[in-house]
């Protein structure tokens, strides 16, 4: 019979992070797929607008977007680096309330996968109630 692998070396073999493994989706909650519908509507007929702007359309909605405690919000970017020959990509989760940084990580490519490992490792210190990212589209 043929040796059996431990979790632990399986996901070290396939490159996948423990936490992937471990991970369970959960649905978003109707409140958060409301609100990201209503700022990707206004996003499309503002995209000018920043934090402040759309903070306000909120709050004239009737939201109140006020962050009351760390994991209400977590956020996640990227942004890119100069280097002497092209660049590194380095992608950030944090907490909005506390301003702390759940997690980071570095890539030579801009490939979706290390924006998901730095996501899984956040979602292995705590579980946001709401997640806000950038959004790509295509024209």
């Amino acid at each position: 019979m043929g040796e059996s692998l431990n979790i632990s070396r399986q996901c070290e073999l396939t490159g996948t992070p423990r936490s992937s493994y471990y991970y369970k989706d959960r649905p978003e909650s109707d409140l958060n797929l409301e609100l990201m519908r209503m700022i990707d509507e206004q996003d499309m007929k503002t995209p000018f607008y920043g934090i402040t702007r759309m903070t306000a359309f909120l709050r004239s909605k009737g939201y109140n977007v006020k962050l009351s405690h760390p994991d209400h919000v977590w956020c996640s970017d990227i942004t890119y680096i100069r280097m002497r020959r092209g660049f590194v990509y380095l992608t950030v989760v944090m907490d909005w309330y506390s301003r702390y940084v759940l997690s980071w990580k570095l890539s030579i490519t801009l490939d979706a996968g290390f924006c998901i490992d730095a996501l899984n490792e956040a979602l292995f210190i705590g579980k946001p109630e709401i997640f806000n990212s950038d959004q790509v589209r295509s024209l």
